[in-house]
């Protein structure tokens, strides 16, 4: 079975090589974590910085996304296995920051480390077992999974990473991604036609992709945002769809109605999602303290007078009868006039979770970062996210 260590953390690295090495050289104890793990930290000016390490049968993928703005980075990496230690180093640009190493059986352990010119970075430490006979599950993914969308008949789902990847599972189809195109800002979210026929991938700067049966109506990419895109929900019948930022504030395009928006208020907690309510065309934003505001929507309640574990990271509605869940990173879920099946809270996790998804009225399906997916309420999983 492969086995793997990973501990994230972030470093203040001089602009010498001197510098860099004395990180390097530092030795740190590992903890055994699922495969992949992917770590996630406040950057240099403030933006997050998420690497990732990959075991297969033959080796290690590691991966990078984050400071978009950056077109030069440095990504040193240094393993040993049996006496003989492997380093290199690769200037690459993220999002294409991407490395894997072809490796024979046996245990390595080492560090990679993700430099840019101003000296800071993010460093990944692992220890891991290769085997000659492990299947490499879950797929290897190109970016950090940022959000999840099942489809209409809760048949199956699909997985985005920021890279504009998608993965489909179960009788989710792949109508095409965003691998390949350079993206002046990595995807937040997703959202579904209502037949499951197409989907719509926003990014952080409000640009949207639309694939398959979903029609284009517009984006906010062409728009100075006072803060960045976290959520993207279409309207019940898939002519349009909304966007949210993380002030609150909302854009719509094609038949998506304007009821309101959080934008003019003065938040206690930054927003991170919404969605549709069916029942009534209206929507629900979520803040990462789990307060809820709703529009043309009936509020249910929220978690905001709670003192939560980890921050709500996305929410979900299902698409039948009216009702949401919320879901924090740590994996837990807070129910309001919808079924509670279950969650991950108090588990050790290989990553943080980032989104949610309905199986039916009944159930629901969380994701990680790394592609791990956990059901409850009679969901099932299937590759990536086993």
């Amino acid at each position: 079975m492969a086995i793997l260590s990973l501990v994230g953390s972030l470093v203040c690295l001089g602009a010498t090589a001197a510098n860099a090495d004395v990180a390097r050289r530092s030795d740190q104890s590992h903890d055994v974590t699922a495969n992949p793990t992917c770590e996630t930290g406040a950057g240099f000016g403030g933006e997050e910085l998420t690497g990732c390490v990959q075991a297969s049968p033959s080796g290690l993928t590691f991966t990078w996304t984050g400071y978009a703005h950056y077109s030069y980075v440095q990504q040193y990496v240094q393993f040993e296995s049996g006496g003989t230690t492997t380093s290199q180093d690769i200037t690459c640009a993220i999002p294409d920051c991407t490395r894997s190493f072809s490796l024979a059986p046996g245990e390595y352990s080492g560090w990679a480390t993700l430099e840019i010119n101003s000296g800071s970075a993010q460093r990944i430490d692992f220890d891991l077992v290769v085997g000659p006979s492990d299947p490499p599950i879950p797929q290897s993914i190109s970016a950090p999974i940022v959000g999840i969308a099942a489809t209409p008949d809760a048949g199956g789902y699909w997985e985005v990473g920021a890279d504009g990847n998608v993965y489909p599972v179960g009788d989710a189809e792949s109508f095409g991604s965003l691998v390949g195109t350079a993206l002046n800002a990595p995807v937040v979210a997703m959202a579904v036609t209502p037949d499951g026929r197409g989907y719509w991938l926003a990014a952080r700067d409000g640009g949207v992709f639309s694939f398959g049966d979903a029609q284009f109506y517009g984006s906010a990419g062409n728009i100075r945002l006072n803060r960045p895109v976290v959520g993207i929900a279409a309207t019940p019948d898939g002519k349009g769809y909304w966007l949210v930022a993380s002030d609150g504030g909302i854009f719509t395009f094609g038949d998506a109605p304007f009821y309101g928006s959080a934008g003019d208020l003065a938040l206690r907690k930054p927003v991170v999602g919404m969605a549709a309510d069916v029942d009534t065309g209206g929507y629900w934003l979520v803040a990462a303290d789990g307060g809820i505001f709703s529009f043309n929507a009936p509020f249910y309640g929220s978690t905001g007078n709670l003192t939560l574990t980890q921050p709500i990271v996305g929410m979900e509605a299902a698409n039948y009868g009216s009702g949401y869940r919320l879901v924090a990173s740590d994996g837990g879920v807070f129910d309001f006039n919808s079924a509670f099946a279950g969650s991950l809270g108090g588990q050790t996790l290989p990553a943080p979770i980032v989104g949610m998804a309905p199986f039916g009225d009944s159930g629901y399906w969380l994701v990680g970062a790394s592609a791990s997916v956990s059901a409850f309420g009679g969901a099932t999983i299937d590759s990536p996210g086993t």
